[in-house]
């Protein structure tokens, strides 16, 4: 499967350009998040979609010029809810993924490395 036919399914099949999906995800935080809730429940893998999913999320961040995140052990189980509630609570999972990108900064700035976001 080609990264662009991943994308697509994990889109629900709408086609976009990269740029397009680029602004989208600079502009709102959930829509980069919604396409990483649509990656896990895929389940391309019997074992690692997690870790997948989360992955393809930190290389589309980087791809679009987007600080990126890492779900830390200590986030993992807020991280988990925000998951499986997703459907009925959206603002749960946005605001541990950008508790995740406010920790992550903090990283880049103590290391006094610049970014754009």
């Amino acid at each position: 499967m080609s990264q662009t036919e991943f994308f697509y399914i994990a889109d629900n099949g709408k086609k976009h350009s990269k740029s397009a999906v680029c602004e989208e995800r600079r502009t709102s935080a959930k829509g980069g998040i919604y396409r990483k809730v649509q990656v896990e429940r895929i389940h391309l893998f019997q074992d690692g979609n997690g870790r997948a999913g989360r992955l393809v999320m930190f290389k589309e961040c980087l791809r679009c010029g987007i600080v990126p995140f890492i779900i830390t052990d200590d986030m993992k189980m807020f991280y988990c809810r925000g998951l499986a509630n997703w459907d009925s609570e959206k603002g749960y999972l946005t605001d541990i993924c950008l508790a995740a990108q406010d920790e992550f900064k903090a990283a880049l700035a103590y290391f006094r490395i610049l970014c754009n976001s």
